[in-house]
C-alpha cells in the first residue's frame, strides 16, 4: 500500500536467456512489454516496471528458459492511493434546543469514503460528562471498540457505514473520529459535541424562598407571611446536564379579596443564575411589589426543553398602606354637647366605624 509512485526492478540469472522468449510480464492479466538488459559479464538480465496510477495493481512474472526450465512465478499485489478517507456522520433526532441541547435519544451513522478500508484502524473517542465535568459512566456501550469491529460494518462499493449503539443516558457528549488508511493517508479529524438530557427535574427539587416576614399566622392550615413592603422571592433548582435556561414566576391574587391588591400576573423568562460553586444549582429572584396578596407558583425549562414547576399555598401579603378610619356618630337627644372633644347627652349615642383595609383580617 502507497499513495506514491512504485517502482520495481527485475533481476533474472539465466545463463542460456533469449530475447526472443523473453519472460511474460503481466499487470491486472493484461500483458507489460518491457526490454531486458544483461548486465555486462554476467548471466543477469534485469528489467523495470513503474507503477503510477491509483488502484489495484496485481503484477505477475512467469518464464521458462529455451529447455523448459521453469522459474517460480512473482506474484504481488500493489496498491496505490492518494486519496484521503472522507467521513459522513449523520444523526436520528436533529430537533436541538440552544445548537446542541436535545431530549430524547439520539442514534449516529458513520459513512467512512476509502478504497482501503480496515475497521481496526478506526479510532472513535466518545467521553460524557455532567455539568460539573465528572464523568458519565458509559462503559456499557463502549463505542470505540464497536467501531473497531469489522463485522459491525457494511460495506457498497468505497462506502463503509456503521450505525453505532444509541445514546441514550444523560450526559454531555464529546465525540472524536480519526482515520488513515493502509496508504497511510489520513482523513480530515471529525469532532462534534452535544448535550443529551431526558430528565425533568422533581417538583420536589424545586423550592421557593421568600424575604424573612413580620410575622407568619396559619389560618386553616394554610400560612400567611406578612410584610411591610415588597417580597423578594427566590426560586432555585438542580440539573445535572444541560442546566436550566429561563424560570417563570406567577403571582396568583387571592381569591375573595379587595382588588386593590395587584392582579394575578405572570413575569416574563427570568434567566437562570448557575452557582458559581454548585454547577448543578440554577436561580432566579422575583420581587412582588406591595400591595400584594396571593401565592406563588414557578415553571422552568432547562437548555434541552425539559419543563417543571411548583406552586405553594403559602399566602404572600405585601402590605404598606394604613388602615383608614371613618366613622359617623347619631344621637336621639337633639341636645348634644361637645368639650374638651368630648361628647355629653342625656340621651342614647351610636357611633359607626368604616376601616378601608385590603388586607383585613
Amino acid at each position: 500500500y502507497t499513495k506514491g509512485e512504485a517502482k520495481v526492478k527485475f533481476t533474472i540469472t539465466e545463463a542460456n536467456f533469449d530475447i526472443a522468449i523473453a519472460p511474460m510480464l503481466t499487470v491486472n492479466a493484461g500483458v507489460e512489454n518491457v526490454s531486458w538488459t544483461q548486465i555486462e559479464g554476467t548471466d543477469k538480465w534485469v528489467s523495470e516496471l513503474t507503477l503510477s496510477n491509483n488502484g489495484d495493481h496485481l503484477i505477475e512474472l512467469t518464464y521458462v528458459d529455451r529447455s523448459n526450465n521453469v522459474m517460480s512465478s512473482y506474484v504481488k499485489d500493489v496498491h496505490i492511493d492518494d486519496v484521503a478517507p472522507v467521513f459522513d456522520v449523520t444523526y436520528s433526532n436533529n430537533e436541538a434546543r440552544n445548537s446542541n441541547n436535545y431530549k430524547a435519544d439520539r442514534v449516529a451513522t458513520i459513512k467512512v469514503t476509502e478504497h482501503n478500508f480496515k475497521a481496526e484502524e478506526v479510532v472513535l473517542n466518545v467521553t460524557a460528562k455532567d455539568i460539573t465535568g465528572a464523568t458519565v459512566d458509559i462503559s456499557s456501550k463502549d463505542y470505540a471498540e464497536y467501531a473497531k469491529n469489522a463485522a459491525n460494518w457494511t460495506q457498497d462499493s468505497d462506502e463503509w457505514t456503521l450505525v453505532l449503539p444509541k445514546f441514550d443516558i444523560d450526559a454531555i457528549y464529546n465525540i472524536t473520529l480519526n482515520y488513515t488508511d493502509l496508504a497511510e493517508n489520513a482523513a480530515a479529524e471529525y469532532e462534534t459535541e452535544f448535550v443529551l438530557d431526558k430528565t425533568i427535574a422533581n417538583a420536589g427539587n424545586v423550592t421557593i424562598e421568600y424575604s424573612a416576614s413580620l410575622w407568619d399566622k396559619v389560618l386553616e392550615s394554610v400560612t400567611f407571611g406578612f410584610y411591610q413592603g415588597d417580597v423578594e422571592v427566590k426560586v432555585t433548582v438542580k440539573d445535572q446536564t444541560a442546566g436550566v435556561e429561563y424560570f417563570e414566576i406567577t403571582y396568583t391574587q387571592a381569591d375573595g379579596k379587595n382588588n386593590s391588591n395587584k392582579a394575578t400576573y405572570t413575569t416574563e423568562k427570568l434567566t437562570a443564575v448557575q452557582d458559581a460553586n454548585d454547577k448543578t444549582v440554577f436561580t432566579a429572584t422575583h420581587t412582588i411589589e406591595a400591595e400584594a396578596r396571593g401565592t406563588v407558583s414557578v415553571n422552568l425549562i432547562d437548555k434541552a426543553g425539559n419543563t417543571t414547576g411548583r406552586s405553594e399555598e403559602y399566602v404572600v401579603v405585601a402590605d404598606t398602606i394604613a388602615p383608614g378610619l371613618e366613622y359617623e356618630w347619631t344621637f336621639t337627644d337633639d341636645q348634644v354637647r361637645e368639650y374638651n372633644n368630648i361628647y355629653y347627652t342625656k340621651g342614647e349615642a351610636k357611633v359607626k366605624f368604616t376601616i378601608t383595609e385590603a388586607n383585613f383580617d
